[in-house]
């Protein structure tokens, strides 16, 4: 009876992401491809293809080729040998309005083996964003020739930090502005004010 050990090489790929990310920011993934098996794994390649709604960012990826943007393909240059690794970087960036409350992302890695269970990963992430409210207040009777006060509250309610926020406000023909007191708000206008 003649024994013959068979090698093969078992490819298994891990995607992982951040716990969650703004609306308006970048998210990054890190692909990681490890072979598991007991011979060298050729002709290695990666496949990752970009949620719908994101926009594609840049792709750091030193020892693969890649092509193609939402639709990436990455080629290992070379051989992965037995327990080795080979990771990449991909990151994209989230529009403020997108809209669903995760990202999910998978990549595949190939050719297939024995194992398929573990050439697929995929990454979810919770996506967050701000929820801006605006109160505006003021006395319920003033005197004809005296001065109102309004106080204007921007209120967060999101789970995200609001950046670029502006408040807008016109005053009421007939009156003549007044003071602005509007501490780490930058304001222009009179009649028609405008504060970042």
């Amino acid at each position: 009876t003649v024994v013959t050990d068979v090698t093969a090489p078992d490819l298994a790929v891990v995607k992982r992401g951040p716990e969650s990310v703004s609306v308006g920011s970048v998210i990054s993934w890190t692909i990681t491809v490890t072979n598991n098996g007991n011979a060298d794994a050729t002709s290695v390649v990666l496949t990752d293809e970009l949620p719908l709604g994101l926009s594609p960012g840049t792709v750091t990826a030193a020892g693969w080729t890649c092509t193609g943007t939402t639709s990436l393909s990455c080629t290992l240059d070379g051989s992965l040998a037995v327990d080795e690794q080979a990771s990449l970087t991909v990151s994209a960036s989230i529009p403020a309005d997108y809209l669903p409350d995760t990202v999910s992302n998978t990549a595949l890695v190939g050719p297939t083996d024995e194992t398929p269970e573990d050439n697929t990963s995929t990454a979810v992430t919770d996506v967050t964003r701000p929820d801006l409210a605006i109160l505006k207040t003021a006395p319920t009777s003033v005197v004809a020739g005296t001065t109102i006060t309004w106080t204007i509250t921007v209120t967060n309610n999101g789970d995200a930090t609001a950046g670029s926020v502006v408040v807008t406000d016109e005053l009421p023909a007939g009156l003549t502005p007044g003071a602005v007191t509007a501490e780490g708000w930058t304001c222009a206008g009179t009649t028609s004010l405008s504060c970042t």
